[in-house]
């Protein structure tokens, strides 16, 4: 037990201490929360001090949960901290800190939307006082937007003029607040026509639109918490409405005088498609007017129908009358209507006529004479496409033309209808002449001078171009011009001589077009340069023939180096003798024009033999000559006979009438001229065999003794005899022999 002196004492301390926290606590600035003391002063008359409570989340969704955290502070350890909430109290757990000083915490179970709990916290010590903080009204959010099930229009598929409703069937948990259809830049609000808040339908009315309009439509539907669900639609009104067809041509009840008839007709908005049925035939599309062509003489009726963008169809119908009597004529075309002088015109017409149709002419005039008549020829019969040309000259007159065509039927019935004009245009102009090049401009005599112009005459086209060469005021060359590529370059040649004095020359280019018209320009100059008068003959040098020793048909092949600098070589020649006379003469060339002439001399199978000499002859372009020796060609002189060997029979014995075959190889250097076999009996030649070389060209020369079924029996030798081509013989006797078995 303690002592009345020791509880006041501890009485007084506390009390000290007290004093003391709370001048300090007001010194530091510490807020603290109100609570409502504990009426029953106990022992303990200090109160716990609820400094602050928190939640873990200020605005929490349906359904979640939430902590309360209360920071308690006391004199005396905290014994209890509640919360209460509702009807429901729970105890909260000191979480950090401890009983003087500590953080408590409860949770409250996530709550339905729209939720507003009242809530209280109570802390008390160790003495039974107590601190309440309270009442806090705590809201659950909702957080789920209304649905818009479904939408939605009647009708369907409006036609221009009606109106649309918009039924739009909405559901939300807590209720919808509102419903708005928005259409093109308006707002209304739909109204709930049955059902509640909380699931109702909801209508609005949009008022009625022209045809083809569409708007895009949107439902926004909300609640009390400002969720909201939205949908857009788009919403077409159609055409509903047939198109309005008006037949301007033919007119209703007016008779024709021709059987083509214009089709004329006008639709009062657009289509998709549009046709005509002409006496109830199956209709025809029509890509704009056209024309009726060919009916014939009496009623007919008209039916143009017209389909437009939503597929409506509309018609008109008109009756008309025919009776043409002569000819009709239509789509007539002239090309070109615009032509030069030596252009063909075409001309072409569609003529028609029951009756049928005798001829068709074109008459073109001008300044009302007639220049031309053409006859027009077509199908006959009732008619068709007649077509014909009207051929220009070269010197037709320029102006315009008219065409005329005119149609006859087998009634002697005329129809005139005028063409589209022809104009041939007035050429006064000469030929333009233009990008001229002289090339080369400075040149030595001999040398080519290429020129070149463009020239074109738009109206009679280009006779002819001509380059005129002057010296000192004198013509001195006229170069004709062409164009060979078609594309208005003209080109021409000055071939200058290798005696053109030098000096400078002038060029003209001119040019003549189809009407006589002439231009002259002026063309670079030419520079011919002065060469020195030319006394010495070409230099020849590095002679070279192969081979030097030949058999008879071999090619003997010359070469030469051959210059001249001053006027250039004209001509280089070989010249073969023997024993002083000439015996052929070899023309060079300089193929690749390195002064190196080569020739070949092609000697025969029959050349004959011995030593040739060979000499160069050279000139140059001023005539002078050099004539140089070149290396001796020796062919050999040819005084043996061929070379016979290797000679076969088979079989070498049979019966008469056996075919015998007979080979040998025969060579020669000059060639072999022929071959034969003899077969003799008794030191008499019974027949001759004349062989020929195979196809081999290795010297194997054949032929055959065909015995007949009377040849008498006994042995027979075979002799083969062979003369070449210089006339020298070979003759192998007794070579072989052949038994003939009786």
């Amino acid at each position: 037990m303690y002592s009345k002196k020791s509880v006041g004492l501890s009485l007084i301390v506390a009390l000290v201490f007290a004093i003391a926290f709370l001048c300090a606590s007001a010194d530091m600035g510490i807020e603290r929360v109100a609570a409502v003391p504990n009426e029953n002063f106990r022992d303990d008359f200090f109160n716990p001090v609820i400094v602050s409570v928190e939640q873990s989340n200020d605005s929490p969704e349906q359904g979640e949960d939430v902590t309360i955290t209360a920071h308690v502070t006391g004199i005396v350890n905290v014994t209890s901290v509640t919360l209460r909430y509702d009807t429901t109290e729970v105890a909260m757990r000191l979480n950090r800190g401890d009983e003087k000083d500590g953080y408590w915490n409860a949770t409250i179970p996530g709550q339905p939307a729209c939720t507003t709990l009242t809530i209280y916290v109570t802390a008390r010590n160790a003495v039974g006082n107590s601190a309440v903080y309270g009442p806090h009204e705590k809201h659950w959010r909702d957080c789920s937007p209304p649905e818009i099930v479904t939408v939605s229009q009647d009708p369907e598929e409006p036609c221009g003029g009606e109106p649309e409703v918009i039924t739009a069937h909405v559901i939300d948990n807590v209720g919808v607040t509102s419903v708005t259809l928005t259409y093109d830049r308006t707002a209304v609000d739909m109204s709930l026509d049955s059902g509640s808040a909380t699931d109702g339908i909801w209508t609005a009315t949009i008022p009625a639109q022209a045809a083809c309009t569409t708007l895009n439509i949107t439902i926004v539907a909300s609640d009390a918490e400002g969720n909201q669900d939205a949908e857009t639609h788009e919403k077409h009104w159609r055409d509903c409405s047939p198109p309005e067809v008006t037949i301007i041509s033919p007119e209703e009840g007016r008779t024709y005088d021709t059987s083509s008839v214009d089709l004329i007709y006008a639709v009062n908005e657009p289509t998709r498609w549009a046709g005509y049925s002409l006496d109830g035939a199956e209709n025809v599309t029509l890509i704009g007017n056209t024309t009726l062509e060919k009916l014939e003489n009496g009623p007919h009726n008209l039916t143009i129908y017209a389909k437009d963008l939503a597929g409506n169809v509309g018609s008109n119908t008109v009756n008309f009358e025919v009776f043409a009597i002569a000819p009709t004529i239509s789509d007539v075309k002239v090309t070109p209507t615009y032509a030069l002088p030596g252009e063909s015109i075409n001309i072409s017409a569609d003529i028609f006529d029951y009756s049928g149709i005798r001829w068709v002419m074109a008459f073109i005039t001008k300044e009302g004479e007639v220049a031309w008549t053409t006859w027009l020829s077509g199908p006959g019969g009732t008619g068709g496409v007649y077509t014909g040309t009207w051929r220009t000259m070269i010197f037709t007159e320029g102006g315009i033309y008219n065409i005329s065509i005119r149609a006859t039927d087998t009634e002697g019935n005329e129809a005139l209808m005028e063409a589209p004009k022809v104009e041939i245009p007035i050429d006064t102009e000469a030929p333009v002449v233009s990008d001229i090049t002289v090339s080369p401009t400075p040149a030595e005599p001999g040398i080519p001078i290429n020129i070149s112009a463009e020239v074109g005459d738009d109206l009679s086209g280009v006779r002819s171009v001509r380059g005129i060469v002057n010296r000192e005021g004198e013509d001195v060359a006229t170069v004709f011009m062409s164009d060979p590529d078609r594309d208005g370059i003209y080109t021409g040649t000055w071939r200058t001589m290798i005696f053109t004095p030098g000096g400078t020359y002038n060029i003209d280019i001119g040019a003549t077009d189809n009407k006589g018209n002439e231009a002259l320009a002026k063309a670079p100059d030419v520079e011919i340069l002065e060469i020195p008068v030319d006394t010495e003959p070409p230099n020849i040098s590095d002679i070279v023939i192969s081979p030097t020793s030949a058999e008879p048909g071999t090619p003997i092949r010359i070469s030469a180096e051959v210059r001249d600098d001053l006027s250039g070589v004209r001509s280089v020649r070989s010249i073969i003798n023997r024993e002083g006379e000439t015996i052929t003469t070899v023309f060079m060339s300089d193929p690749d024009k390195d002064g190196i002439y080569t020739g070949t001399w092609h000697t025969m199978i029959y050349t004959e033999g011995g030593i040739y000499n060979v000499d160069i002859s050279a000139i140059d372009n001023r005539g002078n000559e050099a004539l140089a020796e070149a290396p001796d060609v020796e062919i050999p002189v040819d005084t043996e006979g061929p070379t016979i060997s290797d000679v076969t029979v088979s079989p070498n014995h049979g019966p008469p009438g056996t075919s015998i075959n007979i080979s040998a190889h025969v060579s020669d250097p000059s060639g072999v001229r022929w071959v034969r076999a003899y077969i003799n009996k008794e030191g008499e030649t019974v027949i001759t065999i004349f062989m020929s070389p195979t196809g081999s060209g290795e010297g194997v020369y054949t032929g055959t003794w065909r015995t007949m079924i009377y040849t008498e029996a006994g042995t027979y030798s075979v002799d083969i005899g062979a003369t070449d081509s210089r006339g020298n013989d070979a003759l192998e006797r007794n070579i072989r022999e052949i038994e003939i078995i009786s």
